[in-house]
C-alpha cells in the first residue's frame, strides 16, 4: 500500500473485459457491478456490487466515486481504500471515524431497502 495518490479512469461496459487494465474502474450497469485491479499493485481483481445495501456509485459526468470504503480482506495485500472523484484515498486506522460513519449509513440504507 502506498501513500501516493493513485488516479483512476473509468469505463462503462456491458460485460467484464477478459483482461483488466490497471487504474481503470469498469462499471457494468446491466450487472450492477464494478470491477478493477487492486490499486496496491498486487493485480488482484476486485468486484463490488452496486446496490442500496452494498455500494453506491456516484457519477457527475467527469468522475466517479464508490462508497463506502473498499476493504480487501479476502486477498493477501489486505488493502483498504476509498474511490473518490477518480482517486484512491487510502484508509488508515486514523480514518476509522469515516469508515464507521460509512458503515452506519450503509446499514441504514440496507435496513430501509428491506423494509416492506
Amino acid at each position: 500500500m502506498s501513500s501516493a495518490t493513485v488516479k483512476f479512469s473509468f469505463e462503462f461496459v456491458n460485460n467484464a473485459p477478459e483482461v483488466l487494465e490497471e487504474k481503470v474502474l469498469y462499471i457494468s450497469i446491466p450487472y450492477s457491478t464494478t470491477l478493477h485491479l487492486c490499486p496496491c499493485g498486487c493485480k488482484r481483481e476486485v468486484a463490488n456490487k452496486i446496490s442500496p445495501s452494498r455500494y453506491t456509485l456516484s457519477f457527475d459526468g467527469e468522475s466517479v466515486s464508490l462508497s463506502p470504503s473498499i476493504r480487501n480482506s479476502g486477498i493477501p495485500c489486505q488493502s483498504h481504500y476509498f474511490i473518490t472523484n477518480n482517486e484512491i484515498e487510502w484508509a488508515y486506522d486514523r480514518l476509522d471515524y469515516r469508515i464507521d460513519n460509512a458503515k452506519t449509513k450503509a446499514g441504514r440504507r440496507k435496513k430501509n431497502f428491506w423494509l416492506f
